[in-house]
């Protein structure tokens, strides 16, 4: 058989649907690599770069949006909010799981 004997597919939509750009999909912004900046911590600034932060000889590691922040026993230790570090309570770690982040 050759090209011109083979049977020609069909799109289940018509073109112009398939180029509506109401139906395009919006184009995402690129994925936030890592967590920098100056964080407050009992009102000192601290800098976090590549998520990682050193606090009185102490590492902490935060995700990429800063909202968990763990001590490196893995143990969940707080978020930064606007800026701020906000140590873990109850009612912190209650609303992060009912959000399944944590």
């Amino acid at each position: 058989m050759n090209v011109n004997e083979m049977p020609a597919i069909q799109p289940d939509a018509p073109m112009a649907d398939m180029l509506n750009p109401q139906t395009a999909p919006a184009p995402k912004a690129p994925p936030k690599l890592s967590y920098n900046g100056t964080v407050l911590f009992n009102g000192q600034p601290i800098e976090v770069r590549n998520n990682k932060a050193v606090v009185d000889g102490e590492t902490f590691i935060c995700n990429n949006t800063g909202e968990l922040v763990f001590n490196t026993k893995r143990q969940f230790v707080g978020s930064i909010i606007t800026g701020e570090f906000v140590p873990a309570t109850p009612e912190l770690v209650q609303q992060l799981k009912a959000q399944g982040k944590l």
